[in-house]
């Protein structure tokens, strides 16, 4: 098994969050991975007294690399604490290709959540595959309420938001690797140069 981890380059949809810096964009607020959290900028809803707040964010992911192989699953992952007064209701959602997923409750401590997708949530969980990697869309759905008397600024913070895709290589490739050796460090097989060979055992050496 290997494993890929994308993070937001754009904004895709946002709606009624706010975000520390105010400058740039929201998605350049959670876009840092896991192991390097930074808590100083962040995106995040904020409840006044008796009331409920809510609000998204959805995310256009980096695209892949050289990645390839058969997808088992992706995670989306997203860092968050809570703000005020522990008998608030605060959670998050995440979102994923403009699906939610499962609402999960939110600590004062920082912490990663997550929900694992076997299949596209918005494609009747069809296997995923590299295309559906690089168009897919992030993000999180946050909920906060004030209870009465308990005063104003009870908050949910969204640090980052990462999606972790869990894949399996593929079979070597025509010349991807040979007995451990990166096909591009052989200069030649058996004498011959390699530039000079046009097919070994059936496979085209291109």
């Amino acid at each position: 098994m290997s494993t890929l981890y994308i993070l937001p380059t754009s904004d895709s949809d946002i709606d009624s969050l706010s975000r520390i810096a105010s400058s740039g964009g929201y998605y350049d607020k959670v876009d840092e991975e896991i192991g390097s959290e930074n808590t100083a900028d962040y995106i995040y809803d904020t409840s006044s007294e008796g009331a409920a707040a809510t609000g998204y964010a959805k995310f256009g992911m980096a695209d892949h690399g050289a990645e390839s192989g058969t997808i088992n699953w992706i995670k989306v992952w997203w860092y968050a604490q809570y703000n005020g007064d522990v008998d608030s209701i605060n959670y998050v959602k995440p979102y994923c290709n403009n699906q939610l997923g499962s609402q999960q409750n939110v600590t004062s401590s920082w912490a990663w959540y997550s929900q694992q997708y076997m299949g596209d949530p918005n494609d009747g969980d069809a296997a995923w595959d590299w295309d559906k990697i690089d168009a897919l869309v992030a993000g999180v759905y946050i909920a906060v309420t004030s209870d009465v008397g308990k005063g104003d600024n009870c908050s949910v913070i969204v640090a980052c938001c990462v999606v972790e895709v869990d894949y399996t290589e593929s079979a070597l490739g025509a010349f991807d690797e040979i007995n451990g050796v990166a096909a591009s460090g052989f200069d030649e097989i058996n004498s011959v140069s390699v530039e000079n060979i046009d097919e070994l055992l059936g496979v085209s050496s291109s």
